[in-house]
């Protein structure tokens, strides 16, 4: 019985492999591309952060690591956002659609 359990799910897990592979990886089952995820760089931060892939991004929050909100900027296509008077440390920052929804949370390390 396991080993029929491990059988199946590593042939299911080839399977995946396999249409991942054959389309690039770049598009789901249903054929829409796929978007990459927007990314916060440089990481570690000292004046400034921007974004790549900042197509569908409407709004920055910066939140310190106890979850207190530190800046919000609204976002803008190849826009640096200053941070250079926040304390070093840790940083959580958020980035928005506009339809107010998360669309990824990534830490960065303010030097």
């Amino acid at each position: 019985m396991k080993q029929t359990l491990l059988s199946f799910f590593f042939l299911a897990f080839l399977a995946l492999a396999s249409v991942s592979a054959s389309t690039g990886g770049n598009l789901p089952l249903n054929g829409d591309p796929v978007q990459p995820i927007p990314a916060v760089y440089p990481n570690p931060a000292i004046d400034y952060i921007g974004l790549t892939n900042d197509t569908d991004v409407t709004y920055i929050r910066v939140f310190n690591m106890v979850g207190r909100p530190m800046r919000e900027f609204k976002a803008v296509k190849g826009q640096r956002y200053d941070i250079a008077d926040l304390p070093q440390g840790l940083y959580l920052i958020q980035l928005i659609n506009e339809s107010n929804q998360v669309i990824t949370t990534q830490r960065i390390t303010k030097r």
